[in-house]
């Protein structure tokens, strides 16, 4: 027996969903299948299972007599570890994003199914890879608006440009240095940053989002904003 959280009967009104609401909510599969097996199965400790080891490991003795909790948090843990294990190939297969040309689409894919929960943030998050520019949101522009902050994109933009390599350390190296030197928080110029480059505050790190725009495409969407 499944229980909801209140240890009561599953029902709609705490928690009883069809495997239609979990796809919609960007629930894999395969994270169903594996969060079903533990809830009234175990195999010492582990926890992520591939469906071969769900059958090659099951063993009727190690199932639970007492009926489980279902935990829709638990289920979205599970999820993201699922995301994790994908390829970069796999990932393509489940996304709906059309990459702009120049993105870096390996480092885009690789970074963005660390940080998820479930395949709708997964687009979201990736969004920021389809067009050379982007739009900023009416709800975003308020966190633009503090005094300094054009003068201090317009200034990281400028030692930006002049890295003779744009990968992730050296642009980390450039954001500390230029930290250090004006005496701010990461936040001062990260928050605006990812902002302007991505049109949101739902992204891989700055440092990857950097990365993956490359150096011509982060200067015109920089260039964009500064002219706005």
């Amino acid at each position: 027996m499944i229980l909801g959280k209140d240890k009561t009967k599953l029902s709609k009104r705490n928690g009883s969903k069809s495997i239609e609401n979990f796809k919609d909510e960007g629930i894999l599969p395969i994270a169903i299948l594996n969060y079903l097996a533990r809830l009234g199965w175990s195999h010492g400790d582990q926890e992520i299972f591939t469906l071969d080891e769900m059958i090659n490991l099951f063993d009727i003795s190690n199932l639970t007599k007492s009926p489980a909790i279902f935990d829709e948090n638990k289920l979205k843990w599970v999820n993201a570890q699922h995301l994790k294990r994908l390829s970069n190939d796999d990932v393509l297969k489940i996304i709906e994003i059309d990459f702009y040309k120049g993105i870096n689409v390996e480092l885009a894919l690789s970074a963005a199914k660390e940080k998820v929960k479930d395949t709708i943030t997964l687009n979201q998050s990736l969004k920021f890879c389809e067009s050379e520019l982007v739009n900023i949101g009416d709800e975003y522009k308020e966190d633009l608006k503090a005094e300094g902050t054009r003068e201090l994109i317009e200034a990281f933009h400028t030692d930006a440009l002049n890295l003779n390599s744009f990968e992730i350390n050296e642009i980390r190296k450039c954001m500390d240095n230029f930290l250090e030197k004006r005496n701010l928080k990461m936040k001062q110029v990260a928050l605006p940053l990812r902002i302007i480059l991505t049109g949101s505050k739902v992204s891989p790190s700055i440092f990857e989002v950097i990365c993956i725009l490359g150096k011509e495409i982060f200067s015109k969407r920089i260039k964009h904003y500064l002219k706005s």
